[in-house]
């Protein structure tokens, strides 16, 4: 998996309020999609749990523009019943969209109007794939880091990302099926060191 990065110009305040509003995404088994038709960034929320047929050795789903992962989760059969959320930040006029594998249902999808647009659409691949990496902001704004993770072989497979101490995405499964993603801001001048142990982004 590839890790992607928006450049971004952030505001003071970030929320234009609580202006909820629900995402298109139905029930089991079925996709999701989503416009930001607004002149300004929104804030989303998915929530969801994967409830496996019989029959099914796995399942997970994928949610992006084709350019960056926003959020995706991959679970083995052990794992039906579990259930998750991710957060990330939509560009305005920018959109998103659901592969689903095997049997899942969305639970709640919303987003919420941010006061202004301070995330660009352009994206720029950084050359942190595969093991552990690291990799330094040099630009002078901050910048939105989406990444994802899957397992690659037997045993535990996990992964640990980190700035300043502080750490920022997290992943640990103990099989060969499991996949996960994070977003978070990293700050201009700032090195996010990333530790994998089995596994890939």
């Amino acid at each position: 998996m590839k890790i992607a990065l928006i450049l971004s110009a952030l505001a003071a305040g970030v929320y234009g309020g609580a202006d909820f509003k629900s995402i298109d995404c139905p029930g089991k088994g079925s996709s999701c999609s989503h416009r930001n038709n607004r002149e300004v960034d929104e804030a989303v929320s998915l929530f969801f749990q994967v409830e496996l047929a019989s029959g099914e050795s796995e399942g997970g789903f994928s949610c992006g523009d084709g350019k960056m992962v926003y959020c995706s989760r991959k679970w083995s059969a052990s794992d039906s019943g579990s259930a998750g959320d991710c957060y990330f930040v939509l560009p305005a006029g920018g959109s998103f969209d659901c592969t689903v594998e095997g049997t899942m249902n969305f639970i709640g999808a919303h987003a919420a109007a941010m006061v202004g647009s301070s995330v660009s659409r352009t994206v720029t691949e950084v050359p942190c794939t595969g093991a552990s990496c690291s990799f330094t902001n040099s630009k002078k704004a901050d910048m939105w880091v989406a990444q994802s993770f899957e397992a690659a072989g037997s045993g535990t497979n996990s992964m640990s990302c980190s700035y300043n101490n502080v750490e920022v995405c997290a992943y640990t499964v103990g099989s060969s099926v499991g996949g996960y993603s994070c977003n978070y801001f990293l700050p201009a001048g700032a090195t996010v060191r990333c530790k994998v142990d089995q596994g890939s982004f």
